[in-house]
């Protein structure tokens, strides 16, 4: 009896083993990579929109290398401050700058040589104005107490008595003329400067520091303190630009 059990299971399992194998597992096909996108290249930057001029600027350089006077006293070491060399200096910076953004200016004593007061006034109202909206005189000066190193220190700011564009302006270049320097805010101050009086288009002088006293005066002998000079009158000029007088 167990010799046919065994004879059954040995006939059963032969049977299973002879069946057909089963049918491998269709593969799934290979999915298809999607083509390479090509990185697109960076767009070129916008060209920065030109300024819009509204004003021309004239650009007065106090005094000249044979005005009396206007000179620091002596250091120790020998040095000492023209004041028509640092005017120049910094007037120099400002057109540079305003070359690079494109306001429109004159530099209406460009040399070295003294020029009249009357000659100043007049090169400013023979300016043609381009067809912009007016013309503004900014002078550019140092200042001085006495002749010899003193204490009185600062920046100042003079416009004609009475003039609210006057004001305008030199509340304006005030401002970022002691943002930039940091020395003590003398203000705006009224005077009848010839300049100030005679022009005819809004005006004022800047009074960018005492080369009278010794602190003020060696910093005003380096390129860093007048470099801050000249970038506190481009501000200025940006911000009248954009806002009008």
């Amino acid at each position: 009896m167990e010799r046919i059990f065994s004879l059954i299971v040995k006939t059963i399992l032969q049977a299973l083993s002879s069946g057909k194998k089963a049918k491998p597992k269709p593969q799934p096909e290979p999915e298809e990579k999607a083509p390479c996108c090509p990185i697109p290249e960076p767009e070129p930057e916008e060209k920065k929109l030109a300024h819009q001029k509204k004003y021309l600027w004239l650009l007065d350089n106090g005094h000249g290398d044979s005005t009396p006077g206007k000179r620091s006293p002596i250091f120790d070491d020998g040095r000492q401050l023209f004041e028509y060399e640092f005017n120049r200096a910094v007037v120099a910076r400002i057109k540079g700058r305003l070359d690079e953004i494109g306001v429109a200016y004159v530099d209406l004593v460009p040399g070295d040589d003294d020029v009249s007061l009357g000659d100043r006034v007049a090169l400013a109202a023979g300016c043609d104005d381009q067809g912009l909206d007016n013309k503004v005189y900014i002078s550019v000066h140092g200042n001085a107490a006495t002749n010899d190193w003193s204490s009185a220190n600062g920046i100042e700011t003079f416009c004609y008595p009475g003039s609210t564009t006057g004001h305008r302006l030199g509340d304006v270049f005030q401002k970022h003329l002691i943002a930039q320097t940091g020395w003590r805010d003398r203000g705006v101050k009224e005077a009848k400067f010839y300049v100030l009086r005679k022009t005819t288009m809004p005006a004022i002088l800047t009074e960018s520091g005492f080369f009278s006293n010794k602190q003020q005066c060696e910093q005003m002998l380096s390129a860093e303190y007048r470099d801050k000079i000249a970038e506190a009158h481009v501000q200025a000029i940006l911000e009248i630009e954009k806002d009008g007088i």
